[in-house]
């Protein structure tokens, strides 16, 4: 274990106020005194756990994967309580990639203390990830006996049961959760997406506007509420949304997306274009940004920009032409425009129906 050469001042002799200084530290991102704090703990408490998790815990924030292991093991190594450590070890696991050890390990947390609320979430997590959906629901079933107040596990509940294709269950589970929680935004947020991926769009904008009242100018809520906006027809009241979270997080490709195809839609082609050139000069979304131009060329008929802007998306979504050869075959054909136009358009119409497209980017 590496030895830091910042020492910070001593923050009082007893071991409860050294420690809740290192983790006031650790919330201000103060990463080198919480860890010079937790070194004088073990300076003179050679066996204190808390200052083993605590400097493990600085070290996984900081990804230094190896190190944060090697103080996690020392943990493990003195603790009475060892389900703690071994959901630091998860986690540890969990950022290398490697989930069936994460998965393991949280599940040997759960063994040790099943009423261990962080080892069920990150299980419940790592099973819905790896759509093991009924193991998932079981973990978190029981987790929520323990801990039925528990929101986090209520929205995980709901997540799985939507993968299940039980979105009326997983909704209703949200409206169970809201009677013991009115004030809480996000099991509004989550039945709004929901009811968007279902394309029941009056429903998602009622959601999103409940969510929004209790937690204003929530980007991802307002984002999914244009997206609402869009499927519904209401293309107006989809840009002012939209031009509003632009004008407060302009980087967000998905709002720009969805606002050049709310111009689009709503007849403002030139608008739609103009966005869309500017995102061309970025690394994201091209796949979608030159299959939109594309549509708005052949709009406009020019139909020899349509098809330039069709091929190069293609050559952009090595992934897209994987699953669908008949895309590449196209580009490389040698044909008038326009008739090529139109077979784009056929295609991307099958492509979009099986729902490829909207993953490429």
């Amino acid at each position: 274990m590496r030895q830091q050469e910042f020492r910070a001042r001593k923050v009082g002799k007893d071991l409860k106020g050294q420690i809740s200084q290192a983790r006031e530290y650790v919330k201000e991102q103060r990463y080198d005194e919480a860890v010079a704090v937790y070194e004088g703990i073990l300076k003179d408490n050679p066996e204190a756990t808390a200052a083993y998790m605590g400097i493990g815990g600085v070290l996984l924030r900081k990804d230094e994967l190896d190190e944060a292991e090697e103080y996690f093991n020392g943990a493990l190594h003195l603790t009475k309580k060892p389900a703690p450590v071994l959901a630091m070890l998860g986690d540890v696991a969990r950022k290398r990639g490697d989930m069936e050890k994460a998965l393991k390990l949280n599940q040997k947390a759960l063994e040790a203390d099943p009423k261990f609320l962080k080892a069920s979430l990150a299980a419940g997590k790592i099973l819905l990830q790896m759509s093991r959906f009924a193991e998932a629901e079981e973990v978190v079933r029981e987790a929520l006996k323990y801990n039925p107040h528990s929101n986090e596990a209520e929205i995980l509940h709901s997540r799985i049961m939507q993968k299940m294709g039980r979105v009326d269950d997983a909704i209703g589970n949200l409206d169970k959760m809201l009677v013991r929680h009115p004030q809480s935004w996000s099991p509004y947020f989550l039945q709004a997406q929901m009811y968007l991926r279902e394309k029941r769009y009056e429903a998602s904008i009622e959601a999103a506007h409940s969510s929004l009242r209790l937690k204003p100018e929530n980007v991802p809520t307002l984002i999914c509420l244009g997206q609402a906006l869009l499927g519904a027809k209401q293309y107006i009241k989809a840009i002012d949304i939209l031009d509003g979270v632009i004008a407060v997080s302009p980087d967000r490709w998905n709002a720009r997306m969805l606002l050049a195809r709310a111009y689009y839609l709503n007849g403002d082609l030139d608008s739609a274009q103009e966005l869309l050139h500017q995102m061309t000069k970025g690394r994201r979304g091209l796949v979608s940004t030159h299959f939109l131009l594309g549509d708005i060329f052949a709009q406009k008929k020019l139909f020899s920009h349509a098809v330039a802007e069709y091929e190069a998306a293609i050559l952009h979504g090595p992934n897209l032409v994987e699953k669908n050869p008949e895309l590449k075959d196209l580009a490389e054909k040698v044909m008038e425009p326009q008739e090529k136009v139109r077979e784009f358009q056929r295609l991307l119409a099958e492509v979009r129906e099986r729902g490829s497209l909207e993953t490429q980017d």
